[in-house]
């Protein structure tokens, strides 16, 4: 016997296998589980838990990056499985801060009771002593303290979840439903992050805007350092289109939508039909990019053909505000072939789109060039680009029959082309006339809305809190969130373009900026 804090700890004796197995178990988180945990069943009572192929992957995940944030269906499964990825952190692992962040305090302490069920059912040589708890219990309802100086701790979400600072893992579990979870991100995510730690956060859809909606949105995009993971419930193998059809019986169209077909819900005021955003999102998850390239933000999912005529369309951005820069490239038939966004400095965003221009066979480059594209367009020009998108900018009516029409380099957006753009966009799709391959343009769609003057914009964009608001059917703190449209626009552009090319093409003068 030993003692810590006064209490007398068990030293289990091992075998030469049982060191073997505690070795292996100690070293995979899949053989701990698939091997020696159980969990509750509803009809079938306790019974192994043997993780389907989907959840071995997951696990996989969670241990090579260190943070992910998962959109996944309910009835996955994937709360029990972080709960046994805890539990195995917990015993095989010393000193080690854990916290697993639910809902509200009764579902955290829901998930500690399948901990404890798991810990029970365990071989004793794979146990580790429960050093605190009174009257024989097992730890506390919201805590575990083991012998090995670590801890594992449930909370509900609050104001003061996860205030302790650091922890070797965060799991944010439901993280849409949870009222708190940008203040409990605050005050354990960036510290947890900065010594090492992992922050796993899960959740079924729930709302835009909210900060799970906006971390999941962000690992796609690249942009905070999360890892994505979207499941889909067709990888469950005991669900199918029967099941499917019951879930919809069951919960109606809006929550299967959201709880079983990972459906962020929408605003009412979607400008694209989401059905067909939906269709290029799934389409997307079936295969990757042939190619990537300036740091994984520019896709390229068709690689240039002899012959084939390109277009690019741009939206450009200083690399310093909030927008980014985009390009999307068509083929004349409609295929994207390539997206990019990233925030990058004008200079070298004319740099890259004449590097993509020159490996599309001299594609047609169209950027937008109102106010800092202009300066796009001049370097452009410095450097002998020759195939660049002419706008008009007005006509001249001379006399009854004849006219002046003023071009200059680049798109010229105005309102009225604007609304063009859009529309056409709109109705291309409906028509299947366009083929996006686009993951920036369909993780902007789902915000892209109508707002209270009937414009095309991004959620939040150049909009009064009142608008904003109106445009969501949900209350949430964080309402006033502004997203982006950069690759929509610049997809817009490529598609308007590659519809007629060649009506602008020629040597034209020097653009002056005047």
């Amino acid at each position: 016997m030993g003692v810590i804090a006064g209490k007398r700890v068990v030293h289990y004796v091992k075998s030469g296998f049982q060191v073997e197995e505690f070795m292996k178990c100690r070293k995979s988180p899949y053989y701990f589980i698939h091997k020696y945990v159980r969990i509750t069943h509803q009809q079938r009572g306790s019974i192994p838990f043997v993780p389907y192929p989907f959840q071995a992957s997951i696990l996989m995940g969670w241990l090579k990056y260190q943070a992910t944030c998962m959109l996944k269906p309910r009835q996955m499964g994937i709360s029990t499985l972080a709960a046994g990825y805890l539990l195995w952190m917990f015993l095989f692992h010393s000193h080690k801060d854990l916290l697993l962040i639910s809902i509200k305090q009764n579902t955290a302490r829901a998930l500690m009771r399948r901990i404890k069920h798991m810990y029970r059912n365990l071989p004793d040589f794979l146990k580790i002593e429960i050093v605190n708890g009174s009257g024989g219990s097992l730890g506390t309802a919201d805590i575990l303290m083991g012998a090995n100086g670590s801890t594992l701790e449930v909370q509900g979400s609050t104001n003061d979840a996860g205030r302790s600072g650091s922890y070797a893992c965060v799991v944010f579990d439901e993280a849409a439903f949870q009222l708190h979870a940008d203040t409990t991100f605050g005050a354990a995510g960036p510290a947890t992050l900065n010594n090492g730690g992992k922050i796993i956060v899960l959740s079924t859809a729930f709302g835009m805007g909210n900060f799970f909606h906006r971390t999941y949105t962000g690992a796609l995009a690249g942009d905070n350092g999360f890892h994505p993971i979207r499941l889909k419930w067709q990888m469950h193998p005991d669900y199918d289109a029967v099941w499917h059809a019951r879930q919809l019986a069951l919960l109606g169209r809006l929550r299967t939508a959201q709880e079983i077909d990972c459906n962020f819900l929408q605003s009412g005021y979607n400008v694209f039909d989401m059905a067909k955003i939906r269709a290029i999102e799934d389409r997307l998850l079936e295969f990757d990019p042939v190619e990537t390239r300036e740091d994984d933000k520019w896709l390229i999912y068709e690689k240039p053909v002899a012959g084939i005529e390109y277009v690019l369309g741009g939206d450009v951005a200083t690399g310093r505000s909030r927008d980014y820069s985009t390009f999307s490239i068509f083929k004349l038939d409609g295929t994207e072939v390539a997206c990019y966004k990233a925030k990058i400095g004008v200079r070298n965003y004319a740099k890259l789109i004449m590097r993509a221009g020159r490996y599309y066979n001299n594609a047609l480059l169209a950027p937008e060039v109102n106010a800092i594209g202009e300066g796009v367009v001049a370097v452009c020009q410095e450097d002998g680009y020759d195939n660049i998108y002419h706008s008009v900018s007005k006509v001249l009516h001379l006399d009854e029959f004849e006219k002046d029409e003023s071009m200059v380099q680049g798109w010229l957006t105005t309102g009225k082309s604007r609304h063009e753009i859009i529309t056409g966009m709109d109705d291309d799709l409906k028509d299947d006339l366009v083929e996006l391959n686009n993951p920036y343009f369909v993780q902007e769609a789902y915000t892209f809305i109508y707002n209270a003057a009937n414009k095309a914009i991004a959620m939040g964009k150049g909009s009064s809190n009142k608008d904003r608001n109106s445009a969501l059917m949900y209350e949430d703190e964080d309402a006033g969130t502004t997203y982006t449209d950069d690759a929509i626009l610049g997809a817009c552009i490529g598609n308007e373009v590659r519809k007629n090319p060649a009506r602008w093409r020629g040597t034209m003068p020097i653009w002056t900026g005047q």
